[in-house]
This record gives structure tokens, C-alpha cells and sequence, in this order.
């Protein structure tokens, strides 16, 4: 009877009873588990050794867990080399893999030779993640990447970056959708290496035609693309969004300190935005010069935006109200968590934020009627001090719930993250709870709110 149920029952089954998810990071505390239930049946294995592969970790420490769960069910040794001869001897295991992450090692060109037989043998891998710190030599693994269907490529590296001119080298693939890079930087010399130079460069229109030619404008099928910490000349990102044919969601955070810096004007990001206006959903933006917010009011098919706080109020409210009345917009996102902004002084959120926010709800609640913001949501996630003086000692939950009995009052829903501290926890902290109270130890993660954040921007809720 087992045997005929449907797979989609038996993933969630083994993977409650592995105590496992089948999108993990780690698989090694269920071996034993999955060692018992793949002896089920061979339908039972088949869905078991789908979950085992469906993710691998390589070249960080992680992956020596990767390496005794790989053993204890096929009785290879410890090594890399046994997964990879594992994989050949049963290339079906390979076909289960989408997301391949590779951590290449410095000077390794033993490890890296193994990583590219990894590839191969991975030939379902349709998510591979590469994290390229260091390594003199990574252009034979970049090769072999648009051999894969791909969907969604994730890059990061340290230093200069990743280079503009290696991604569109490597990674025009008809299947892409979604892409994550972690520093864009650019070669001015025009060659393919994957890591941008130290000095850049401001480049020129010759140079920007090198990089992508106008016949290739419009010619990738990116959906989503996602970009921190930015290090290329604006110009260069600009080149980069006229690459995709159609985007629908993008990611622009933390433009790090360069001499690129004063570069990025609002004009600058305006301009690179509303080459997709009329194509993007999802916009999430942080940390931008000292400008102000775009206006998003020409954003045809945008239903939601994500936006730091700090940038916001940046604009006075009636200014935000009309900057943010794009025809079809549903939901913003103000994201005032500590990590996020350049927090005013001791506090992330405090009377003054409130002030602001209340200003601009009640603005909204007044506006046209064809605007159609009608649901905001603040992502938080404050600091707590000890006795912390000042307007900053009331508890947060307080401020957002008036924000939120503010925003009712104009038809407006307006959530905020869920709290893990009490109230009266919180004013022990800051030093108003009397003393018979003090005894209570409080563990560390008591000192924030709670939120489940994404860094991707498929998970907006």
C-alpha cells in the first residue's frame, strides 16, 4: 500500500519523519533516518535520495557533513572524491541535484578539478550558487556552468567584485530567470576574467557597447534580478538592465563606498528603473544617496515595494504620497530594521518616525482615490539597550499599534513585524521594571523583535 502512494505524500512524509525539509542546508543529522526509510521500498528510496541531493554544499566545511551522510548510505569514504566516483557509478543521483553551491578554495587547482567533474555529474543542477573568494583560476568552472539548464544563479565574491563582463560571457542562458550578484564590479580592459579591477574606471560609450552590444539589448530572459553592494559604475548596472527583455522583480541594496559613490544620483537610478517601468512588479530598494525615493507614479504594473526607511523620510509626506502613486501599487514595505539605515541615535524607531509615518498615513488616507496603496507593512526588528534614557524607552509595540489605529481610521491596513519580547520585558531592559523583577535572566535574542527576512524578493509576506 505504501508503494502506491503519491509522491508528492511521500516527500512530506519523509522528510516530518527525517526531520528534515526538502530544501535544506544541512542533511547530517538525518542520516540514520533516511538510511531506515529508503529500505522501505524502492519508490520510498527514490523520493528519499531526491531529498538527500536535491541540494549540495561544496568546498566549505559543511560539505564534510555532506561527504558522512554520502558515505553512511553508500559506503564511500569521506572525500569528495568518493561522491564524485558515487555519482558516476549512479548518474541517476546527479539528475536529483538543483542547487549546487561551490565554495572554491584558494590556490586548489586539485579541488577546483574536482568541483568541475562535480558540475558534470550534477547534470539537473538548475540553481548553482557560486561563491568565488579568492580563487586565482575559476574560469574553467565558469565554463562549465551555461552548460546546465539553467533558472536561477546566484554570485558573490570578495575585493573587486564579480566583473559584468563574466556574466554576460557565461551566463546568457535562455533559461535564466532569476539572478543574485554580491558585488558587481567591471574590467575596463574589455577581457572576460570573472573578477572586476580595483581601479575601474569610468567607462566610455565605446566601452559600454564592448560590454553589451545594442544587438543584445532586450535579449535575456531575466525575470528577477537581484544586486548588493554594488561596486561598477552606475553606468555599468545600467547596461546590465538592458539586458533582460522583460524584468519583473529587482533588488538594488547597499551601494558600497567607492569612488563610484557620488555617482549614484537619484537621476542616475531613476533612469536605469524606467528602462522596466513598464514591465516591474517588485521593487525593493535601501540605503540610496541623499536624494530622496524615485517616482514610481509611471510604474504601470508595480504592486509592491520595499523601502528603508531612512530613504523615505528623506522626503516630506504629501512629496512620498505622490512619489508612490503608481496605478496598480498594493502593498509598501518600510523596513526600519537596525541593520537596514543609519539608525538616529539609540533607537531605530521613536517618536519622531512615528510622527513622520502618522504624517504620511494620513496623507494616503486623503489622496486621490485612484491611488491604491492600501496596505503597508513595517519590517522591524529594534535595538534594545540596557536603561536606555530618553523618548526611546517606550516599547515599540506601542508606537506601531497607534500608527496602526491611525491608519484604520483612513482605510488603510498597516501591519508590523511580530514581536518575541514582551512588554513588560522590554521596560525591564530599559531600566523601569522595580528590582524584584531583575531576577528573571533573559536570553539574547529577547533584545529584538522577531521577522522572518528574505533577501530574495519572491517572499514578500
Amino acid at each position: 500500500m505504501a508503494t502506491k502512494l503519491p509522491n508528492e505524500i511521500l516527500v512530506e512524509i519523509i522528510s516530518l519523519a527525517a526531520n528534515i525539509g526538502p530544501f535544506r542546508d544541512n542533511i547530517a543529522p538525518c542520516r540514520g533516518q533516511l538510511f531506515t526509510l529508503m529500505l522501505v521500498c524502492h519508490q520510498w528510496r527514490i523520493v528519499a535520495e531526491s531529498l538527500l541531493y536535491h541540494k549540495l554544499v561544496v568546498g566549505k566545511e559543511l560539505y564534510e557533513y555532506l561527504i558522512e551522510e554520502h558515505r553512511d548510505i553508500h559506503g564511500s569514504g569521506k572525500s569528495d572524491r568518493c561522491l564524485i566516483r558515487s555519482l558516476k557509478e549512479n548518474p541517476e543521483l546527479g539528475r536529483h541535484t538543483r542547487i549546487l553551491e561551490i565554495h572554491p578554495r584558494e590556490n586548489d587547482a586539485a579541488q577546483l578539478a574536482r568541483q568541475i567533474d562535480l558540475v558534470r555529474q550534477c547534470s539537473g543542477t538548475n540553481e548553482p550558487i557560486l561563491r568565488l573568494h579568492r580563487v586565482l583560476k575559476p574560469l574553467p568552472l565558469l565554463e562549465e556552468i551555461p552548460k546546465l539548464s539553467l533558472r536561477k544563479v546566484t554570485l558573490s565574491s570578495v575585493g573587486a567584485g564579480i566583473s559584468a563582463n563574466a556574466i554576460f560571457e557565461f551566463f546568457d542562458s535562455p533559461t535564466l530567470e532569476r539572478m543574485n550578484i554580491l558585488r558587481l564590479g567591471y574590467n575596463i580592459h574589455g577581457n572576460w576574467e570573472p573578477y572586476a579591477e580595483w581601479n575601474q574606471g569610468v567607462p566610455s560609450a565605446q566601452d559600454l557597447d564592448h560590454l553589451l552590444p545594442p544587438h543584445r539589448w532586450r535579449t535575456s530572459s531575466l525575470k528577477i534580478l537581484s544586486l548588493q553592494h554594488s561596486i561598477a559604475h552606475p553606468h555599468v548596472i545600467g547596461r546590465l538592465l538592458l539586458w533582460p527583455a522583460l524584468l519583473e522583480e529587482f533588488r538594488f541594496t547597499y551601494i558600497d563606498q567607492t569612488e563610484f559613490q557620488d555617482d549614484y544620483s537619484l537621476t542616475e537610478i531613476e533612469g536605469f528603473l524606467h528602462l522596466h517601468r513598464d514591465s516591474l512588479k517588485r521593487i525593493q530598494l535601501g540605503n540610496l544617496p541623499e536624494y530622496g525615493i524615485p517616482d514610481f507614479s509611471l510604474f504601470s504594473h508595480l504592486e509592491q515595494l520595499w523601502l528603508f526607511l531612512y530613504d523615505l523620510m528623506k522626503e516630506n509626506t504629501s512629496s512620498a504620497c505622490r512619489k508612490l502613486a503608481a496605478p496598480n501599487l498594493r502593498r509598501l514595505v518600510i523596513d526600519c530594521s537596525h541593520e537596514n539605515h543609519y539608525p538616529d541615535g539609540d533607537c531605530d524607531f521613536g517618536p519622531h518616525h512615528l510622527k513622520w509615518l502618522k504624517e504620511f498615513l494620513s496623507d494616503l488616507g486623503s489622496s486621490d482615490p485612484s491611488h491604491n496603496l492600501k496596505t503597508v507593512h513595517v519590517y522591524f526588528k529594534p535595538l534594545c539597550r540596557w536603561n536606555t534614557e530618553g523618548p526611546f524607552r517606550r516599547w515599540p509595540g506601542e508606537l506601531l499599534q497607534e500608527a496602526a489605529e491611525t491608519a484604520s481610521s483612513y482605510g488603510i491596513s498597516l501591519t508590523y513585524s511580530k514581536p518575541i519580547m514582551r512588554k513588560d520585558e522590554w521596560y525591564f531592559r530599559v531600566g523601569i521594571i522595580p528590582d524584584n523583577r531583575k531576577k528573571r535572566m533573559m536570553t539574547s535574542a529577547e533584545c529584538f523583535f522577531g521577522f522572518e527576512y528574505s533577501m530574495g524578493l519572491t517572499q514578500w509576506e
